[in-house]
């Protein structure tokens, strides 16, 4: 049985490379809306919740947010951020609801 060891954690990390990459492809995931919550997960992970949706992001993206504000957020299908934008009317205040 030992002989097989090798090859089931070739398979498992093939595996996982595998669904990394078909993560990063499109189609993407878009939320609008305020920015509800921040939270921060286990492992030191961060992640905000917009429109309902759960997305990971990175420290200094987590840092530079603020609750309330009017984001949004391009993720994965694994609730990864691509990219956020940041809604600001042109009197300095958050947009009540960014641009479609």
């Amino acid at each position: 049985m030992r002989d097989w060891e090798p090859l089931k954690r070739l398979s498992q990390k093939l595996g996982s490379t595998v669904w990394s990459l078909a993560d990063a492809l499109p189609p993407y995931q878009i939320a609008r809306g305020p920015l509800d919550a921040k939270e921060n997960g286990q492992g030191g992970e961060h992640y905000i919740r917009v429109a309902g949706a759960r997305v990971k992001i990175d420290e200094a993206a987590f840092e530079a947010l603020t609750v309330g504000e009017v984001v949004k957020v391009r993720y994965t299908r694994g609730g990864k951020a691509i990219n956020i934008d940041r809604y600001i009317s042109p009197n300095g205040q958050g947009e009540e609801h960014p641009p479609e």
